[in-house]
C-alpha cells in the first residue's frame, strides 16, 4: 500500500478504539474510520476486530514503525484472527466450552473483555482540556532526539563492503555518495549523501531499526565499521554528524498514548485505593500476611 501516512493515522487510533484519525491524515482519512481489512466466511472484518492483535503485536509504538515493519504486523494480526476464530468454533465443536474443567478458563476471558471495555470507554471520558493540561509533562517524557549525518545507501553488502573500503583508503565520503548511492541525499549538489537533522522515529521508518542503533552509539565524524541492513534489504553506510534534541511531540501525535498513560494511572490509583481500604489481605507462601509495602509498588 503506498500511502503508509494514510494507513498510520488510520491506525493510530487510541488502544481503546477510539475513532480519533490524527489532524495530520489527509481528509479522506476521516471518511474511513473502521476499514474492513479481511472477510471470513463471507462476514466482514474490521480494523477494530483485529485490533487486539494488532496492538498486541506492536502496543502503542505503531508510529515508529518503518513501513515494512507496519505491513508486516498488520498481515500477522489478520492471520491471528482467523487462527483465533478457527480454533475457537474447533473448541466449540469438542464441546471445550461445557466442559467444566474449562469452566474457569472461559470466565477469565470473559472477565478480560469487561475490563478491556471498561478501559476503552474510561479513554473515550477524558475531556480536551484535561489532555491537554497532562500533555507538557508526558511530551517531556517521550522527548525524542534529531541526528544530522551523512549516508550512502547501496543495494547489496559486498558494495557496501567496498564502499566502507573506499573511505577508509582515503575517497571522499560525498564522493562516493554521489556516483554509487541510490538514497535521494546523493542528489545534492552541495554535500552528497547529508542528511540534515531528522527526528529518529522518521529514520527508523525510513531505514529501520538498526540504522538508529548505530547512531545512538557513535560520535562525530566516525563511520559505520561495517554495512548496516536496511529494512527494505539494502546496505547503508553512515557518517556521523552531531544530534540535538528535538522539538516536542505535538498534541495530536501524542493524544492516542496520553489517554492510554491516564487510563492506566485511572486504574492503577483506584486498585491502590482499594488495597489500602484494608479489604484486601495478602499472604506469602507461608501462611503469613504480608505487609501492605511488599505488594504496592514502590515510588519512584
Amino acid at each position: 500500500m503506498k500511502n503508509t501516512r494514510y494507513l498510520l493515522s488510520i491506525l493510530c487510533m487510541s488502544a481503546f478504539m477510539c475513532a480519533d484519525i490524527s489532524a495530520a491524515a489527509p481528509a479522506a482519512a476521516n471518511q474511513v474510520k473502521d476499514p474492513v481489512v479481511l472477510k471470513m466466511n463471507g462476514k466482514d472484518v474490521k480494523l477494530s476486530e483485529i485490533w487486539p492483535m494488532l496492538v498486541g503485536l506492536v502496543g502503542g509504538n505503531l508510529g515508529a514503525l518503518s513501513r515494512e515493519q507496519l505491513m508486516q504486523a498488520v498481515d500477522m494480526a489478520k492471520k491471528m484472527y482467523v487462527m483465533q476464530e478457527v480454533l475457537s468454533a474447533e473448541a466449540a465443536k469438542k464441546g471445550y466450552d461445557k466442559d467444566a474443567k474449562y469452566t474457569a478458563l472461559f470466565e477469565r476471558a470473559k472477565l478480560n473483555t469487561s475490563i478491556d471495555i471498561l478501559m476503552r470507554e474510561t479513554g473515550k471520558s477524558f475531556s480536551d482540556a484535561e489532555l491537554r493540561k497532562a500533555y507538557p509533562k508526558f511530551a517531556n517524557s517521550k522527548a525524542l532526539t534529531d541526528y544530522k549525518f551523512s549516508v550512502i545507501v547501496v543495494q547489496d553488502e559486498n558494495t557496501a563492503r567496498s564502499v566502507i573500503a573506499g573511505i577508509n583508503s582515503g575517497t571522499k565520503f560525498e564522493e562516493i555518495a554521489k556516483a554509487k548511492s541510490v538514497h535521494r541525499s546523493a542528489d545534492r549538489t552541495d554535500k552528497p549523501g547529508l542528511v540534515e537533522f531528522t527526528r529518529e522515529d522518521y529514520l527508523v521508518r525510513e531505514f529501520g531499526q538498526e540504522i538508529m542503533k548505530s547512531l545512538k552509539t557513535m560520535g562525530s565524524g566516525d563511520l559505520t565499521k561495517s554495512p548496516i541492513k536496511t529494512f527494505d534489504g539494502r546496505f547503508a553506510i553512515i557518517k556521523f554528524n552531531s544530534k540535538r534534541k528535538s522539538a516536542p511531540l505535538s498534541f495530536d501525535e501524542l493524544k492516542p498514548m496520553l489517554m492510554m498513560n491516564l487510563t492506566n494511572e485511572k486504574f492503577a490509583k483506584m486498585v491502590e485505593t482499594f488495597i489500602k481500604s484494608g479489604k484486601v489481605k495478602f499472604f506469602a507462601l507461608d501462611g503469613k500476611e504480608e505487609p501492605i509495602s511488599n505488594v504496592m509498588p514502590s515510588k519512584g
